[in-house]
């Protein structure tokens, strides 16, 4: 319905195949934030038009100022999420306001994200409880079941730094309040 609504804002009406303008109305449904790649196959002697569409993937739930927001791999918001998505959430801290069909995230630590949630409870005993980003997206926290929380560096590599987090948590470091990852072959914690 949406694509419908699209491709004709005046309600669907009969036109002829070789008029329809396949420019125009690709360019109005890659308006639409979710959608990745459209195209159009003209079926004459049937009288049909197929429009094939291409969607982003959802990578995460992005939450800011109490709303929770759908992010697809472009780094784009696109649509309210619903409170049942099974989708990581990342909550920004600062609370900035968002819109629409703004891109808000780097494809970069959309990936690192990902592969955090992935990894993190296959290389430890941690589970994520909750991720945060408290001032900028080159810097990640994600709080654990354990009260404690991780402190990462999106600009670095995140295998490298579970792997450095999963070392000291073998060789018996019990954190309270945090283990900081951000420093390059160091690990403190508190």
């Amino acid at each position: 319905q949406t694509i419908e609504k699209t491709v004709f804002p005046k309600g669907f009406s009969k036109t002829n195949a070789l008029l329809f303008n396949e420019a125009r109305a690709g360019k109005r449904i890659l308006t639409l934030a979710q959608i990745k790649t459209v195209d159009f196959h003209k079926h004459i002697l049937q009288h049909q038009l197929e429009i094939i569409i291409e969607e982003h993937e959802t990578s995460l739930i992005w939450q800011t100022n109490g709303e929770r927001f759908l992010v697809n791999r472009a780094g784009v918001i696109y649509d309210l999420a619903p409170p049942d998505s099974p989708l990581i959430v990342v909550e920004d801290l600062k609370n900035i306001p968002v819109s629409l069909k703004q891109q808000i995230l780097a494809t970069d630590f959309i990936e690192f994200v990902n592969f955090v949630a992935a990894n993190l409870s296959r290389k430890t005993t941690v589970n994520v409880r909750q991720v945060v980003v408290p001032e900028t997206t080159f810097e990640l926290e994600v709080v654990t079941n354990e009260g404690w929380k991780i402190i990462f560096d999106t600009t670095k590599s995140p295998d490298t730094q579970l792997n450095n987090l999963a070392k000291v948590l073998k060789n018996g470091a019990k954190p309270r309040q945090y283990i900081d990852l951000r420093i390059l072959d160091r690990v403190y914690y508190k």
